[in-house]
């Protein structure tokens, strides 16, 4: 997956500074324990609630609709 990102700024108070976290979990897990634990902890740092804290906490900007949408489309297929 890749990112097109606009750096230009003509506002003299902005500085065009980008930071991209990425968070990865496997496909498949040992256990249906461990792959429900990893799916629900995916599952919390996509949505609105996690992002919206880290906006709060860190300034950060959170997951457009349809980035949400792919990152659970990956994380419903987590398996044991």
């Amino acid at each position: 997956m890749g990112f097109v990102l606009s750096r230009d700024t003509e506002s003299s108070d902005a500085y065009p500074l980008v930071q991209v976290s990425y968070t990865v979990w496997c496909n498949q897990y040992d256990s249906e324990e461990e792959a429900q634990l990893a799916a629900a902890f995916a599952t919390y740092l996509v949505s609105a609630e996690a992002q919206n804290a880290a906006a709060d906490v860190a300034g950060s900007s959170p997951l457009s609709a349809d980035l949400r949408e792919e990152a659970l489309d990956s994380i419903d297929r987590i398996s044991w």
